[in-house]
C-alpha cells in the first residue's frame, strides 16, 4: 500500500471460524496503531458506522482482541475489535506456527 509491506491477518482463521477461502476476490481492511499497520482479511465489508463500545461483563470479557459490544440502529449487537490487541495475538499465532513448521523439518 503506497510503497509500504504490510502483513495480512486472516480473522476467520485467528478466532477459528470456518470460511471459504477460495473466493475469487479478498476484502482487505488496513488497520493500526502508531507503530505497526496490518490488512485484516474479512469475508464481506457491511457497512461503516460511528458507534458507542460498551465494555462486556460476559463470557467475552477476557476474550483476546475484543474490547467491547455496541448495539447498532437495528438492534443487532456487534462486537468490537481490539485492534493493538489483535495485531499481538495474531503476530503470537504465527511465531507459534512457524515454530511447529520449523519442528517438523527437522
Amino acid at each position: 500500500m503506497r510503497d509500504e509491506v504490510i502483513s495480512l491477518l486472516r480473522l476467520n482463521r485467528l478466532f477459528g471460524i470456518n470460511s471459504d477461502e477460495t473466493s475469487e476476490y479478498n476484502y482487505i481492511v488496513i488497520v493500526g496503531t502508531s507503530e505497526k499497520k496490518v490488512g485484516l482479511m474479512v469475508d464481506s465489508l457491511i457497512s461503516e458506522e460511528d458507534v458507542v463500545i460498551k465494555p462486556l461483563r460476559d463470557q467475552y470479557t477476557n476474550s483476546p482482541g475484543i474490547a467491547g459490544a455496541c448495539v447498532l440502529g437495528d438492534g443487532s449487537v456487534s462486537l468490537i475489535i481490539d485492534v493493538s490487541q489483535l495485531l499481538d495475538l495474531g503476530l503470537k499465532q504465527e511465531m507459534q506456527a512457524r515454530e511447529r513448521r520449523e519442528a517438523s523439518v527437522w
